[in-house]
Parts: C-alpha cells; structure tokens; sequence
C-alpha cells in the first residue's frame, strides 16, 4: 500500500474534516470523545501510504483473491 495517492487523500479528508469541525466550534477535540477513534483511523491511514506498513493487517485474516 505504500504510495497509494488515494488512500492518503482520504486519510486527508477525514483529518481535514475533524479539524474543520473543532475549528468552527461544532467539537472540542480536547475532550475525550469517539472522534479520537477517526482521528487514530485517519492518521494511520496516513501513515501507512508513507511506510507501507499498516498495524491492521496483522488483525485480518488473509483472503484469497
């Protein structure tokens, strides 16, 4: 998965939009809440499009395609 442009953008995306939000007063990221869950999902995401690995993967079964 490393270097996969499409997965970084919406790892982007989902970073962005949590930003947006905490910026414009609709949440405060301070508090612990379920949006620690999207942020970890969103930065993960990210940084597996730089490393190639993703902590997930070792979770998932192996399916055959």
């Amino acid at each position: 998965m490393k270097g996969n442009y499409t997965v970084r953008l919406l790892a982007l995306v989902v970073l962005g939009s949590v930003l947006a939000a905490h910026f414009n007063g609709q949440v405060n990221i301070m508090e612990p809440t379920w949006l620690w869950l999207t942020i970890f999902a969103g930065l993960n995401a990210l940084q597996s499009t730089f490393t190639g690995f993703c902590p997930v993967e070792k979770f998932l079964p192996k399916t055959s395609s």
